[in-house]
């Protein structure tokens, strides 16, 4: 995968924990990242940031176990998510990104989700490809 994802709410500055360690979770996959933004959305404006994984060095990958790996397509960062900030080469609305993966085939709950059912949501996806991801930046490069 080229690009990481994080749903979140826009001008959130991450929870404690993510502060306190110095860490930011993304995902590998836009559709999982929208659905954490969905999640989020309750809070305020849900916004999905994109980041080229070129430009995070490696030595910004943290190595211990993730267990959200496999579920959540999930990466963790050593950098707090205001310093994930300064590698967002897009920002966009939930509402960019619902609209562009309907059009893709993806559909999300029309209101929010809790995070229990977020997992059932994760499981309903089919694998990710490549191809995908390209269509979905290029898209949302176009909206």
């Amino acid at each position: 995968m080229s690009h990481y994802f994080r749903g979140t709410t826009k001008g959130y500055p991450g929870n404690g924990t993510s502060q306190r360690l110095g860490v930011t979770c993304v995902s590998t996959d836009p559709r999982k990242a929208t659905l954490f933004a969905i999640e989020s959305s309750r809070f305020g404006s849900g916004v999905i940031l994109i980041a080229s994984q070129i430009k995070i060095p490696k030595a910004m990958m943290h190595v211990d176990v993730n267990c959200f790996a496999d579920l959540e397509s999930e990466v963790v960062l050593n950098m707090k998510p205001i310093e994930f900030l300064n590698h967002v080469e897009i920002s966009v609305t939930l509402t960019q990104s619902k609209t562009v993966l309907s059009t893709m085939g993806v559909t999300f709950p029309a209101a929010g989700i809790s995070k229990g059912e977020m997992n059932d949501w994760f499981r309903s996806l089919p694998p990710l490809t490549n191809d995908f991801t390209l269509k979905y930046l290029n898209a949302i490069r176009k909206s």
